[in-house]
């Protein structure tokens, strides 16, 4: 090809030194800018992609020349890209543009490299170039605006331009280059005309954008710096402090605010330019330069109180906070002062209050102590060490002293607990804790503890009044032992007092009580209660023939029958008197009380104990009896034996030797026969008061009971039951609060099974209004589990505490 060096020569040194000066420009204004380097990349691949078509004068290294040239070409082309992009968009991920590109000069470089045609080669080049060409049109076009659109406008121009040569390229490649292959040199050095006027004319257009943005960025930080300023100023103006700018060097006065002016009486011409020491301000010299050397080696001081002196010669103690800034290597001092002269004569008051305290404090019998919210010892008078062990030194070192000396067992965590609640309410306490001391030893102490406000009702800690009591503990366990120790002894002669002293079996007495419970428990659960009553066939012939003491064996040898036959815990059997025993079976149906029965026949039959004068044996039989019972039964508690006797009667005139239930009777209720409660000694308190409510609770309840039954309309019933339900909350009000009276400690477990059984009564009422429940189920509820049990069970668990009263 006739190519002209000289021409390219004077090109390529033109492009170089615009890249230069670009270079120069770009590194000085925005060194830490990324784009920059790819622009200055890009430059300098497209020159060294420029200076390699000097190669081709080498007829060996023609091809290799071309493959370069244009792949640097395209890299300079890509790196151009990537600039204009990151300084247009600041979010653009650059590792997304460089895979675009690397994406690009892999095709190209595909192409370059192993295809033998010229045509697609040069036709893959001029498609990459073009492409990348109408990116950075397309970047440049969307990111115009009012303030740039003239530097936009040239390099949208200038690109466009490159673009309209690479697709004009592309058109001559397809379509004249097959047929006129002398024109190939032609196009080359037209393309690095290209190259070398889109360098040089970008370069020129990206310089005339920075330096438009640089004008507009210097002109933003000039406002920023102006409104930083005014914000100094009117911080330094509004501020309820005296603020004071001086130099570190000589004192002058550069700025103070109007409360310093005011607080000290001058004007601002009076004090800008003139020294602190020229204006009398410290007391004297000395203590100025105290300050000054103070400042020199701390850097900076706070809480700095001093003395100062007003126009007026009148003086007000300063606490001030210094430190130094400096600007444009001038050192100057903000001085920042707070007038505490009332605040210091509040404190020597206040001082004065604490010396009094201390000095009452320290001569208190209790050890006087004050902890702060987090409960670290403040103060403490000498008693510390007497109650605790720990010298002052070590109280004072010791982190929440209070709890850390807490016997941590389980009345001890309640006390804590206590103890940390009240004091997060901010409420006072006192209370009774064991504690242990240094050597390991444990005291009781009697603490009393008041919370500690500020006048901002803030709470800031607490004060303790402490006594040791250990002593006056020790007496009270002693006694506490020697009732425990009576109780005991109580306990083993009420156990005695339930218990046959012959058989060893329950006495009648305790048969009755359980009687009660039992039946109660039927009531409320639903569950069978059956009874059997037992009798020693002829037993006063067998006395009469072998004498009073071999009765007393026989008696013996029945009654331990009945406790190895009788297995379940919760059965008893007992002595009702002479040769007569009772069984009381709780859950127990009819069916399986005379198979229990029959066992027990049986069982004693087979003792073979000899009894000749016996009319149906030779040996000792019983007679037994046996009754049922369920929640539906019509009977009151007192009377069950009764039903049992009754059998047992009926096994005695049939034969004896065996066991007879009893037979159910078919009759019509009416007021008479039908079941009632029915007071007792057992249920009295030994509170006249207490005592006459719950005998008039039996009464009405009785008087209810028949009246209901009697009565036709629902209307009616429904007015009777609600009646008992107004005096049993008068009556439970009433006893809650005697109980409180006494001291009962479970008085409010008492109230709660109040609350319950009135509602589950409501309840009740409100189920036989929608027909839910029978009348009769009401009324046993209201009868057996309100009055019956409740005071049986419940009350009886108040009744020593009225005895001690």
């Amino acid at each position: 090809m006739n190519f002209d060096v000289y021409s390219a020569t004077i090109g390529i040194t033109i492009a170089i030194v615009f890249q230069f000066i670009a270079l120069i420009f770009h590194v000085k204004m925005h060194k830490k800018e990324q784009f920059i380097m790819w622009w200055v990349l890009g430059m300098g691949l497209r020159v060294v992609g420029l200076l390699t078509i000097y190669l081709r004068t080498f007829p060996s290294l023609n091809r290799g020349a071309l493959i370069v040239s244009n792949a640097l070409t395209i890299f300079g082309q890509g790196a151009f890209f990537i600039a204009i992009e990151s300084y247009l968009n600041k979010n653009i991920k650059v590792n997304k543009l460089k895979t675009i590109l690397a994406t690009g000069i892999i095709v190209l470089i595909y192409f370059s490299v192993f295809s033998e045609i010229t045509v697609l080669r040069m036709l893959t080049t001029s498609i990459v170039l073009l492409v990348f060409s109408v990116l950075i049109v397309r970047r440049l076009y969307l990111s115009k605006s009012d303030d740039n659109k003239d530097n936009m406008n040239f390099m949208i121009a200038t690109f466009s331009l490159n673009a309209i040569y690479w697709i004009t390229r592309a058109a001559i490649v397809i379509f004249i280059l097959p047929t006129h292959p002398e024109i190939y040199d032609i196009i080359l050095i037209f393309s690095y005309i290209m190259v070398l006027l889109v360098c040089t004319l970008g370069t020129l257009g990206l310089i005339l954008l920075i330096n438009k943005n640089l004008v507009e960025r210097e002109e933003k930080e000039r406002l920023k710096a102006e409104k930083e300023r005014l914000k100094f100023l009117t911080i330094i103006e509004t501020s309820p402090d005296l603020i004071l700018v001086s130099k570190l060097s000589d004192g002058e006065i550069i700025l103070a605010n109007k409360v310093f002016l005011d607080t000290l009486g001058y004007e601002t011409d009076e004090v800008v330019g003139k020294t602190t020491l020229e204006l009398n301000i410290w007391e004297n010299s000395e203590t100025r330069a105290k300050f000054a050397n103070d400042l020199k080696i701390n850097k900076k001081l706070s809480h700095y109180e001093n003395r100062f002196v007003r126009k007026n010669k009148t003086k007000f103690i300063g606490s001030m906070s210094v430190s130094t800034i400096t600007i444009e290597d001038e050192v100057f001092i903000i001085s920042i002062a707070r007038d505490v002269t009332e605040l210091k004569e509040i404190e020597e008051i206040l001082q004065e209050s604490k010396n009094k305290f201390e000095t009452i404090a320290m001569s208190s019998a209790s050890w006087e102590a004050w902890f702060d919210e987090k409960g670290v010892l403040v103060w403490t008078n000498d008693l510390v060490e007497e109650i605790t062990g720990f010298t002052l030194e070590e109280s004072f070192e010791k982190d929440d002293l209070i709890r850390n000396l807490l016997i941590s067992d389980d009345s001890q965590e309640i006390l804590d607990q206590k103890f940390k609640t009240t004091l997060e309410m901010q409420k006072n306490g006192t209370s009774e804790a064991r504690i242990k001391s240094k050597d390991g030893s444990c005291k009781w102490i009697l603490i009393n503890w008041r919370h500690v406000i500020s006048d901002k009702k803030e709470f800031k800690g607490f004060r303790t009044s402490i006594v040791d009591i250990t002593e006056k503990k020790k007496a009270e366990f002693a006694a506490t032992e020697l009732a425990q120790q009576l109780k005991k002894e109580k306990e083993v002669a009420e156990r005695n007092s339930l218990t046959d002293g012959m058989t060893g079996l329950a006495n009648r007495r305790y048969l009755d009580e359980q009687i009660m419970l039992e039946y109660f428990r039927m009531k409320r659960t639903g569950e069978k209660l059956s009874i059997i009553m037992l009798d020693v066939d002829f037993f006063k012939l067998y006395n009469d023939a072998y004498g009073h003491l071999q009765g007393d064996e026989c008696l013996k040898t029945v009654a331990k029958v009945l406790k190895t036959t009788i297995k379940r815990a919760t059965d008893i059997a007992a002595r009702y008197g002479g040769e007569e025993f009772v069984v009381l079976l709780p859950d127990t149906d009819e069916i399986g009380a005379i198979k229990v029965a029959e066992t027990l026949r049986a069982n004693v039959e087979a003792m073979k104990m000899e009894h000749k004068d016996s009319k149906i044996s030779d040996v000792v039989t019983v007679s037994i009896g046996v009754a049922t019972f369920d929640k539906h039964s019509l009977v009151a508690p007192e009377n069950l034996v009764q039903k049992a006797d009754e059998a047992l009667y009926e096994a005695k005139n049939s034969g004896r030797n065996k066991v007879m239930p009893r037979a159910e009777e078919l009759k019509v209720l009416d007021s008479s026969d039908f079941l009632k409660v029915v007071w007792s000694s057992k249920f009295e308190s030994g509170h006249e008061g207490i005592d006459a409510q719950h005998k008039e609770l039996f009464d009405d309840s009785n008087e209810i009971f028949e009246t209901i039954l009697s009565i036709k309309t629902k209307e009616e019933q429904l007015e009777s039951l609600m009646k008992i339900i107004d005096d049993l909350k008068e009556h439970f009000d009433y006893e809650e609060e005697v109980l409180r009276e006494i001291g009962y400690p479970e008085v409010n477990y008492h109230a709660v099974s109040h609350m319950n059984l009135m509602n589950n009564a409501k309840l009740f009422i409100d189920k036989f209004q929608k027909d839910e429940v029978e009348i009769i189920e009401v009324l046993n509820f209201i009868i057996f589990e309100v009055i019956a049990d409740h005071l049986y069970r419940q009350d009886r668990l108040y009744f020593p505490y009225l005895e001690k009263v």
